[in-house]
């Protein structure tokens, strides 16, 4: 079963944030205007059990700009370097992934401005996937909960200026 997010109640907004950026449009949207720097921010919701889907826009990225997302473990502190701690899994833009904060290269579609993404997070399967609307590429990435206990949260981090990121609503 998905659990998705048709109504406002139950949509994913962004919450907590770390670093030079700021969330917008009543929680639906991050945006960073500093040159360079990372920053973090996560989304309000905490992922425990169930199939979960949140739907995305890359709005604006910087050619050969870096972004992450995934999810990382409600008892990971703010930390604007987030990407690398333990409990981080997830997507990069130059062809990378991260396991337990453990950056890896991978043969993927990199991550370019107007991108739409599905995020499926799947406590039971304990894993995330990701899929770009745009060009049909899925990628999956297994969890080690021993890293990443639940709850599991909404987890970006931008780097450079001139980056923003719109949840848009969860189509089934």
């Amino acid at each position: 079963m998905i659990l998705s997010s048709k109504n406002c109640q139950n949509q994913e907004k962004f919450g907590e944030i770390c670093g030079d950026i700021r969330v917008q449009d009543q929680g639906y949207s991050i945006e960073k205007d500093d040159w360079f720097g990372f920053s973090q921010a996560l989304g309000q919701r905490d992922y425990l059990n169930g199939r979960h889907q949140i739907r995305f826009r890359i709005e604006k990225l910087r050619r050969n700009g870096w972004m992450f997302f995934g999810i990382i473990s409600k008892s990971e502190s703010m930390n604007i370097n987030s990407f690398s701690c333990l409990s981080s899994y997830g997507w990069a833009t130059q062809n990378r992934i991260y396991l337990a904060g453990e950056c890896l290269q991978k043969d993927n579609d990199d991550i370019i401005n107007n991108d739409i993404f599905i995020l499926t997070i799947d406590c039971e399967q304990r894993k995330i996937q990701m899929k770009n609307q745009l060009t049909g590429h899925i990628d999956e990435i297994l969890v080690d909960i021993n890293k990443c206990p639940f709850p599991w949260k909404l987890h970006f981090n931008l780097l450079n200026g001139c980056t923003s990121i719109r949840l848009l609503p969860t189509t089934t």
